[in-house]
């Protein structure tokens, strides 16, 4: 009897061994409903449902993916640390747990999601921002099914479809436009203008911070102003620049968190690039703030170093993130500025032809340019060929005089009239041609030159503007004042005569 209960007893505990080591394997669900997403602007979007919760149909309750576990989701959790956590690692999710929605021509859905809980992520093409979000598919039992609240383990259920909208920030808005000194776009759109080289300029920045969801940890959004050739900041000029940059930004979004510049962007600027780069805690601030946007203006000199159809341009660039931990470059904005100039136009030459039947060209005669606010703009002098040539000249009217002759000519008295005009596209800001119109005191045109990209300014024979030698200039004086001269000598001589024999008689007598 003894070595039966032991026997038995053996057989109890190694039962109970068994009993200990052996599981009950879960069994997910296999019911399946649709999600859909909705709100995404794009065709050709990469939308990803990762599954941080499955419903165990044999214990009828909610149950956390073995990725999800490992990341320390909590079910029910919409904890924007842990989620932001879960969003920069979804590499690590297993293929099971992944599912791929596809495009039905409106909005993106899959029909094999089962019950539970997804992190969905979206990564766009294009500059729209996407923030990461949670989708939930719940089990629901068919009234049958439930007594005094509980289910039956039998009975049959359901897995109800779920939609959700897509926040995002479609493209991302940055704007540069030229401004008169009251802020006004200048021209057509503040896009293009033409002005004297040496002018300063002023352009106005704009834009708005996306508003990013806690995933985006490190967040960027960083704009920067690049002046190319024929525009720069001068040096005594910089400080004043990032000065006035800093303050404005200061005045747009300094509260009782952002304080100081410090806490907002760092503001970098030198003679050729300004450089804004807003800091995380700030960007992420702004989806709580109602009001994001900004305008930030600032001044740049044209130098002249860049003419004709080649403008100086002014080029914006923004980065900043688009999915979690992933920066892209929005669609950059330019401006231009033009100045032009004008030479191989105009050629001064004698105004008597050589023995070989041509004008001699004649070097040293200076000439002005006079602006219709009659401010002289500037003066050259003809060089060997006669020729003269005038740089960083606004659009408009001016009149041009020959101030200084060549050596052994006469002063030219005849002032001429010089017309630049220039013809741009509205919407580009690109210079299609400009023409330079010169008429002489009469209204008569002298030349009249059209130029294009294509063609240049040695494209038309230059108008002659001549000069007179001054040994060859005719007598000033009228025939009629020569006589009265001749005249009037002629009675001095007779009575200077007159007045010598009558005093000889005198002694004589």
């Amino acid at each position: 009897m003894k070595k039966i209960k032991k026997l038995l007893a053996m057989i109890m505990a190694m039962t109970m061994v068994l009993g200990m080591a052996m599981t009950v394997s879960a069994k997910p669900s296999t019911v399946t409903a649709t999600g859909t997403v909705k709100g995404i602007n794009e065709s050709d979007a990469n939308v990803i449902a990762y599954q941080l919760v499955y419903y165990d149909e044999s214990e009828q309750t909610y149950k956390l993916t073995s990725t999800a576990a490992n990341l320390n989701y909590e079910i029910g959790s919409r904890n924007a640390e842990i989620v932001t956590n879960i969003a920069k690692n979804v590499a690590e999710f297993e293929p099971g747990e992944i599912f791929e929605l596809e495009y039905d021509g409106e909005n993106y859905s899959s029909e094999k999601l089962t019950a539970g809980t997804y992190l969905i992520i979206v990564e766009g093409t294009g500059a729209t921002i996407y923030n990461p979000m949670l989708m939930s598919l719940e089990v629901k039992y068919e009234e049958d099914g439930t007594t005094d609240g509980e289910v039956d383990a039998n009975t049959n259920y359901m897995v109800e479809n779920q939609v959700v909208y897509a926040k995002s920030t479609d493209e991302v808005p940055v704007n540069k436009v030229i401004v008169d000194e009251d802020g006004n776009p200048i021209g057509e759109n503040g896009k293009y203008d033409d002005v004297y080289a040496g002018t300063d300029v002023i352009f106005k920045l704009s834009g708005t911070i996306p508003s990013y969801s806690d995933a985006y940890e490190d967040a960027v959004y960083t704009l920067t102003d690049n002046l190319g050739t024929g525009l720069t900041i001068k040096n005594e000029h910089i400080s004043t620049v990032k000065e006035t940059i800093e303050s404005q930004l200061l005045d747009e979004f300094a509260d009782d968190t952002f304080d100081t510049i410090d806490e907002i962007a760092a503001v970098t600027v030198n003679a050729n690039q300004i450089t804004i780069v807003f800091k995380s805690d700030f960007i992420l601030a702004q989806a709580a703030a109602p009001d994001s946007s900004f305008e930030l203006t600032y001044s740049a000199t044209v130098t002249g170093d860049a003419s004709n159809f080649d403008p100086a341009t002014n080029t914006l660039n923004v980065t900043y993130s688009r999915n979690p931990g992933e920066t892209t470059d929005g669609t950059s904005v330019q401006t231009k500025h033009y100045t032009f100039d004008f030479e191989n136009v105009l050629i001064k030459v004698d105004s008597e032809e050589n023995s070989a039947g041509n004008k001699e060209p004649l070097s040293g005669a200076v000439f002005t340019l006079t602006n219709s606010e009659g401010k002289v703009v500037t003066s050259d002098t003809t060089d060997e060929d006669g020729l003269i040539k005038f740089s960083g000249l606004d659009a408009g009217v001016y009149t041009l005089k020959e101030t200084k002759a060549p050596t052994g000519y006469q002063l030219s008295g005849i002032e001429y009239t010089v017309t630049i005009s220039p013809s741009y596209n509205v919407e580009t800001g690109d210079l299609i041609s400009y023409s330079v119109k010169i008429t002489d005191a009469d209204d008569e045109i002298v030349g009249n030159f059209t130029y294009t990209e294509a063609n240049d300014q040695d494209a038309y024979e230059p108008a002659e503007i001549t000069n007179t030698k001054l040994a060859s200039l005719p007598s000033t004086g009228g025939i009629g004042t020569t006589i009265f001269t001749i005249g009037g000598c002629a009675i001095m001589i007779a009575a200077a005569a007159l007045y010598f024999v009558n005093r000889r008689k005198s002694e004589e007598n």
